[in-house]
């Protein structure tokens, strides 16, 4: 019997790689997969992790490379029938731009041939809606695109109402009480799953390729971009994100023998940020690494960590992870803690990491991991892990 094919839409990064392919991995005898990458950029970076894109290649069997140039005009006249508000002639103009034609060169298929069509809960992709035109029995499965514990007691209680429009038959959650589980209709078949990249036999795969290039001795930094936000919210100040670095290259300076090993947002776009500021300061023992956060947290003698999900596959290793984030000044999703009377990371919150605001507090609970053996109790890691095996183990991968 003729398999049938997977679609895999990847948007933004190749962080929604690494959480739904131990997914697709358990099912890769009943499918065949073909990924559309949104944009150069993200396969490119793909290519750059080697243990994501060797496992991806093992069961992908073809893939095409959106590029922003192609059906340029078209784009701009959609941008303008969008904003007044013409919904049949954008939606006409969304079918040119999204033709099945484009599929079909990948490879000799039919659309018929195509069971699922995976992408994140937040892609508004416009190619859901135009393959379902053809064939109405393909399935939208929607996931999410990174590993974060989300809770909506944040400063500014973001509600993520707009998903429920995106057109969607099944939604993939880690948790039965995920926050992001309000926001889609009722009618929309929800299967928790839990974390898979965190199953033992998975973690192994990603574990067993390396990237051979790493220092023996260093600190890994874990970063994400600045995001001033609009009207003066400042969710992550570029202010922030500079005071931040320059706190770390003066900790480098104690620590001479030990590199700096950077880890970016899976998207990199503050990686000239970094490097800049580095120039600036006269700052040189460092290096960028693109290899899996499983082994640089289990290679990394200090693993700091602003406040990104890569916080958890650094406690998956069992790493002590420093949080460095200035929750008096940055509004990004923060929870008030009203026993303490402060704002809070989820993960802070949780007593998942140990938490530092400003130099001086990292200076200290640096030394303290390093030589005082100060580390983080375990029950709280456990706790976490434990709930997240059991929901694993309740995973029905015949639904698919």
């Amino acid at each position: 019997m003729k398999k049938k094919i997977i679609i895999l839409i990847i948007n933004k990064h190749i962080g929604e790689i690494d959480w739904i392919l131990p997914l697709l991995y358990k099912i890769k005898n009943k499918y065949n997969f073909i990924t559309i990458f949104n944009n150069d950029e993200i396969f490119s970076s793909l290519t750059k992790n080697k243990s994501l894109f060797l496992l991806w290649k093992d069961i992908n069997q073809d893939y095409l490379i959106l590029k922003k140039r192609n059906d340029l005009i078209l784009k701009i006249i959609l941008k303008f029938t969008t904003l007044f508000n013409f919904k049949k002639i954008s939606e006409k103009i969304n079918l040119k731009i999204h033709n099945i034609s484009k599929i079909k060169m990948t490879r000799k298929i039919k659309i018929n041939e195509i069971k699922y069509i995976f992408l994140t809960y937040n892609n508004h992709s416009f190619w859901p809606q135009s393959l379902k035109n053809f064939c109405n029995n393909i399935q939208i499965v929607r996931f999410p695109e990174a590993q974060h514990i989300w809770d909506y007691n944040s400063k500014y209680n973001l509600k993520f109402i707009k998903y429920e429009k995106l057109i969607s038959d099944m939604i993939i959650l880690p948790y039965k009480y995920d926050v992001f589980s309000k926001n889609f209709l009722k009618k929309k078949q929800i299967i928790n799953c839990g974390i898979l990249k965190y199953e033992k036999k998975w973690s192994s795969k990603v574990r067993s390729i390396k990237d051979k290039k790493l220092p023996s001795k260093f600190f890994l930094v874990v970063t994400r971009p600045p995001f001033d936000g609009k009207n003066d919210k400042k969710y992550f100040s570029t202010e922030s994100f500079e005071y931040m670095l320059r706190s770390i290259f003066n900790l480098a300076k104690n620590f001479p023998s030990y590199n700096i090993v950077f880890k970016t947002h899976p998207n990199g776009t503050e990686k000239k940020l970094i490097t800049d500021l580095a120039i600036k300061n006269k700052f040189e023992n460092y290096f960028f690494s693109n290899d899996h956060l499983f082994n640089l947290g289990a290679k990394a003698k200090i693993c700091i960590s602003f406040y990104t999900s890569g916080i958890l596959d650094l406690i998956y290793v069992n790493k002590n992870v420093i949080e460095f984030w200035l929750g008096d000044i940055d509004n990004l999703d923060l929870i008030k803690n009203k026993k303490l009377h402060k704002w809070q990371t989820i993960y802070a919150k949780n007593k998942l990491v140990r938490n530092v605001e400003n130099y001086k507090e990292l200076l200290d609970m640096t030394n303290k991991i390093l030589f005082k053996n100060n580390t983080i109790k375990q029950k709280k890691i456990n706790l976490f892990f434990n709930e997240n095996k059991k929901i694993n183990k309740e995973l029905n991968i015949t639904k698919f």
